[in-house]
Formats: C-alpha cells, structure tokens, sequence
C-alpha cells in the first residue's frame, strides 16, 4: 500500500510459488521523509531500522551501540554536462573542445570527494558504472593540472580581457551559467559548487552557480537554454544501454550536451546487434572512448553508499551492489537483501542463580532416591517369590 507523503508497505506472499524465495520478514515498511535530519533522527532514536546516511553522520552513527554500519560503491555517477548544441541559447565557447578540456583540468576532482564526500567516493572516467561488465577498464579520471588548462586557452587564442576575464577569439567573454538542483539529492553539490567557481576562476573563466529546481533545469537542458549543469545518472549494472543517451536521436530526451556524432550512431547499433558477449564489450568501449575523447561530459566521482542499521536484525548481505542515492528511497541501499534479512533473536544465556543451581541439585538428588527405591521394592518382591 502507499499513503503519499508518507510510506510505502511491502507485504509478505505466503504463498508465493517458490518457497526459497519467500522472505524471512512480514512486512517492509519504507517511510518517506522531507529531510536528511528528520531520516538521521528517526534511526538514531530506533524509530526506523536502516536507512542511507550522509558522510557527515557518519561519526555519530558510529558511536551509537545499537547501530552497524557498512560501505559500498554506488551505481550512481555525477559529472558535468555542456551544452554544445550549435542551436542552443548556451555561450557557444562550450562548443570549442578545447574550452571544455581545460574547464576539466581546472576541476580538482579529489578535493572535491575530500570536502563534500569526506573521501567516501571515487573519481570516474564514464557514465558506465564501473561495476557494470562493459565499463571500459581502459580510462582514467581526468587529472588536475591547472598549468595544462591555461596552457591550452593561451593556445587556442582565449586571451584575457581588460576586466580580467578571458575571451574567445571574437570577444565573447567566457562567462557561465553552472545549474545545480536544489533537492536533498544534489545538496552535497550545492556545497562543492562555489569550489568549481574558484577552480575556474584559476584559468580566467567566470562561472555564476544558478540552483533550481530539477524540473526547470531538466526542461532547460532538454531545450538547451543553459551552459553547464552538475547532473547524475544511476546506471544499470548489467547492461550498457545507458550509453544512448548521447546518441543523436535523444536529442531533447537524455542528450543534454547536444552531441551529435554518427560514428557514435553507428557504434551503438553495432553494440545492440552483437553476436558475442566479447564484441558487445568492445563496442561498449569504443563509445566510451568517444565520450571520453570528445569531452562530451566532464565525469566527476561517485560516491559511496554509507549504511546505517539497527544491530537486532541479522543476515545483512553488506556486499551488494548499491543503486542508491540520495533521490532514491531512503534506507532501500545495498543491504537490502530481502529474502535473508531476519530478526536477529539470539541472546546470551543468563548464568544460573545460586537459588537455580541448589534447586536443580535438589531435584537430582530425588530422582537418585525414588530409583533406588523402585529398585529396592523389586528386589525385595524377587526374594518373596
């Protein structure tokens, strides 16, 4: 059942035709919150069993006794998306790669994960999940290299303007629009946001950080009236199909930057026509490459999941791989294994009283007597005879 606003039930089949199948629980109740802190209140108080907790929770989680607490890597990838669309509204500097290239080196990604993530994410180099069998093993993580990143816009003729801030070619300053979301979901952004400005600010880019809600951005990307936006994507952990998104034809879809490549096209539909895993995978490369190449995005890290339960459940499966974010329901991460989750009952034996111990001696002792009786009686009726 789903009452809005507040939770959502799961209950137990029964009945369900595979018994293997049927969890350990009857019931799972999945309560919805308006915040982090009243999320973070509820399990510390035991009102609610699990849920995913933010990095800066993560000190007092660890010092309440009645909670356990695990890591795993998320499915969940951010990165920052240009708009490129020679018929968008977007400053067309972003449609130089070069521009694109040293606005990546500019970002020092690492800081980044230190600051808002307290070190508990990765940095990536794709939109495939790196648990994901057809991630390319053959990228890394743009680096950070702010001497590199001025060296390209000297090289490239985007020198600096008399008011500090550097120019294309035919004047057009290099000012930019950054939008970040304006839910919990993007909150650890809207904090790292103002550090990508003074990146920027490095190599003589001005950058204005514009938050709004995710249905204005998501309309103003699809129709490319934007410049930048940070944005996430949860990938699929066995398939490769989230590389569509940049094919030509999600144009106004999923393809916010606007890349129009045919290679691309084509690589994809050979990918989707394979024969064999093996060439499927390679294909899956080659379009991550091209992503990769062309700066289509600037990939950025993804996070990992911190979990947070309460110690009277057992079975936890900590191993599983998490699609989960903050835009995902709370508390339904990596340990929610459901079929083999069950109230942990085991509780230690209590020693026996003095009271306990002369009782039982006592009942020994009778049992002892009344056979020795039984055995008197019977031999004394064997004698008679």
């Amino acid at each position: 059942s789903y009452t809005p606003s507040q939770s959502v039930i799961l209950i137990k089949n029964p009945n369900f035709w595979d018994p293997k199948y049927t969890p350990h629980i009857d019931k799972l109740i999945l309560e919805i919150f308006t915040s982090q802190t009243s999320q973070y209140a509820a399990l510390s108080s035991g009102q609610i069993d699990a849920s995913i907790i933010t990095p800066t929770e993560l000190s007092s989680a660890q010092s309440n006794p009645n909670l356990k607490i695990f890591f795993s890597q998320t499915a969940t990838n951010y990165f920052i998306t240009f708009n490129q669309n020679p018929n968008g509204t977007g400053n067309p500097a972003l449609r130089d790669i070069h521009v694109r290239e040293a606005l990546a080196y500019a970002i020092n990604v690492s800081y980044l994960i230190k600051q808002g993530y307290f070190g508990y994410a990765t940095p990536i180099d794709a939109l495939v999940p790196v648990q994901n069998p057809f991630y390319s093993p053959y990228l890394k993580p743009w680096p950070y290299n702010l001497t590199l990143a001025n060296q390209i816009l000297n090289q490239y003729g985007y020198n600096y303007g008399p008011n500090g801030i550097r120019e294309t070619p035919s004047g057009i300053p290099l000012k930019f629009n950054l939008y970040v979301v304006s839910s919990s979901a993007y909150a650890i952004e809207q904090t790292l946001a103002p550090i990508l400005v003074k990146n920027w600010s490095q190599i003589g880019v001005q950058v204005n950080v514009q938050i709004y809600d995710q249905p204005t951005i998501l309309s103003d990307m699809r129709h490319y009236n934007y410049d930048m936006a940070i944005w996430a994507y949860t990938g699929i952990l066995s398939w490769p199909t989230l590389l569509r998104i940049f094919l030509s034809q999600y144009f106004g879809i999923s393809n916010y930057p606007g890349y129009h490549n045919l290679t691309y096209d084509q690589v994809y539909m050979k990918m989707m026509s394979s024969m064999t895993l093996t060439e499927a995978k390679n294909y899956a490369y080659e379009l991550q490459n091209l992503t990769y190449n062309n700066m289509t995005v600037d990939f950025l890290y993804s996070p990992k999941a911190i979990t947070a339960y309460n110690s009277k459940w057992t079975n936890i499966t900590p191993n599983l791989v998490s699609t989960y974010q903050t835009n995902s329901m709370p508390g339904f991460g990596s340990m929610w294994n459901i079929l083999s989750v069950r109230l942990n009952t085991t509780s230690p034996s209590p020693s026996p009283t003095s009271s306990y111990s002369e009782f039982l001696w006592i009942v020994i002792v009778i049992i002892i007597i009344a056979v020795a009786l039984i055995a008197y009686f019977g031999y004394k009726r064997y004698k008679k005879k």
